[in-house]
């Protein structure tokens, strides 16, 4: 397990207690129980090699607490859920095919680039809470949602069709520079 599921397993159970310290008026020393915490996490890493005693389950679209990278050689799923993760989609060697391609990625707490074939038509739709979604030429905002579509799109021919569903997280597409 790399330092980001560490840390951002660490942030969860701090702002779990800090809610429920002020939700259920808790009176706890929070510096000792956070220090504990800090001392419990990293030994369950050093003993075990991640946080738990059994391992998470995920399927081969489903990415949790890791760092992947998935690439257009592979077979590239329709689906990709992201929780705690940082992942790296390589396209760009992605061949055009005769008909509309689908891709959803969801992205949760995660960090993802998306690397986009060169000459393929692409539209992408984007949604995002308290999220960044940067696009060639355009940025969504903090909260809403967004569509970008490459200058050679056109929605009879085939192409690639990305949705994005990012929440607490950062996606960035961009176009290979070789």
């Amino acid at each position: 397990m790399d330092n980001l599921s560490f840390w951002g397993i660490f942030l969860m159970f701090t702002g779990i207690f800090l809610l429920a310290r002020v939700i259920l008026n808790f009176n706890l020393p929070l510096f000792k129980i956070l220090a504990g915490m800090f001392f419990v996490l990293l030994g369950l890493k050093i003993m075990f090699g991640s946080f738990s005693l059994w391992p998470v389950v995920a399927g081969e679209n489903e990415v949790f607490f890791k760092s992947v990278e998935i690439d257009a050689s592979c077979e590239l799923l329709n689906n990709y859920q992201l929780v705690f993760a940082q992942s790296v989609f390589d396209l760009t060697e992605m061949e055009i095919p005769g008909e509309i391609t689908g891709l959803t990625i969801t992205s949760v707490f995660s960090g993802s680039t998306v690397y986009l074939p060169a000459g393929f038509p692409v539209k992408i739709n984007s949604e995002g809470v308290f999220a960044r979604v940067q696009m060639p030429g355009w940025n969504l905002p903090l909260f809403g949602k967004g569509t970008y579509r490459s200058d050679d799109y056109d929605p009879d021919m085939p192409h690639l069709d990305v949705q994005v569903n990012v929440v607490f997280g950062n996606v960035v597409f961009m176009r290979k520079i070789d």
